[in-house]
């Protein structure tokens, strides 16, 4: 009976162990954001606001929070693009997108970036992205794009950032190319 309880409380502890270290609780390195979606790219960042509804409880204001415009940085706060709505504000569960590219319309690097929200009365929201370039191969590899999936805060409005087809946390792609190089 006590080797049971024994092998029970090593297996509990083995099993807590592994969701520990699979919970991306690891130390995030300096000028990383604690957490991003991550997308390959070329990809469309598709991302919205999320209004929850202890928020007008809290804020005390019936009012419908609407969307003024939205931009993209990157982490020292410089302005990539931008898409406002100063003549007609939209309601905040408009989905907004981003096609990866700057003002000028051409197509930023690999590294990290901060989605902004601007909103009529709630203020400013943002989360963060990571754009990665995708593994140029010659054969059958995998590929993996990993995210460090955001807590959602209570009671305060939040970005969520969305790939398509909603891919998990971690996904893997197999490409097959046709030839060597890049395109």
């Amino acid at each position: 009976m006590r080797q049971a309880l024994l092998l029970a409380v090593a297996c509990v502890g083995l099993v807590g162990f592994g969701v520990w270290g699979d919970c991306n609780c690891t130390p995030v390195q300096s000028g990383v954001p604690g957490c991003y979606t991550a997308f390959w790219t070329g990809e469309t960042v598709s991302f919205r606001l999320v209004v929850p509804g202890e928020y007008f409880g809290r804020a005390g204001s019936s009012q419908a929070v609407l969307l003024v415009g939205w931009r993209i940085e990157t982490l020292d706060g410089a302005l990539v693009t931008q898409d406002l709505f100063p003549e007609v504000p939209l309601g905040h569960w408009y989905v907004m997108a981003w096609d990866e590219r700057d003002s000028s319309c051409r197509p930023v690097p690999a590294g990290y970036y901060r989605a902004v929200v601007m909103t009529d009365s709630a203020g400013e929201f943002s989360s963060h992205v990571r754009i990665v370039e995708r593994p140029c191969v010659c054969s059958l590899a995998p590929a993996s794009l990993c995210s460090r999936v955001c807590r959602a805060p209570c009671g305060t409005p939040y970005v969520v950032i969305e790939r398509d087809g909603g891919s998990p946390p971690c996904s893997f792609s197999i490409s097959v190319q046709i030839g060597c190089g890049c395109p």
